[in-house]
């Protein structure tokens, strides 16, 4: 997970999915496959698969339980992956799509 995200409206990101499916001949010198190789050379559980496209749910599970236990809203919008609609939204057998509630500015 990024901890410090140049993204303007968070502090943090995280990808629920490691991995890919090559598309295109641009695909023939992607950086992001060594770095997989590398990660995957250091034995880094997330990158076991590192060439195939591979949920880590226990990521997404983990994150979902803490909002559980603090009482935050959670949200899951979709597995990714090229056919994203297919794979579905659901975690667990349903959707997670809460919200915070508006808060009222005096």
């Amino acid at each position: 997970m990024a901890t410090q995200s140049r993204i303007e409206w968070t502090e943090s990101t995280w990808n629920p999915i490691t991995g890919c499916t090559k598309i295109s001949p641009g695909c023939k010198n992607c950086y992001t496959e060594r770095m997989a190789r590398r990660l995957h050379a250091m034995r880094q559980e997330n990158y076991h698969n590192w060439a195939k496209l591979t949920p880590q749910k226990h990521r997404i599970t983990e994150i979902r339980d803490q909002c559980i236990e603090a009482g935050v809203p959670f949200f899951f919008k979709q597995w990714g992956g090229i056919r994203k609609k297919q794979n579905g939204k659901t975690l667990d057998g349903r959707t997670w799509s809460e919200f915070p509630s508006r808060l009222a500015i005096a």
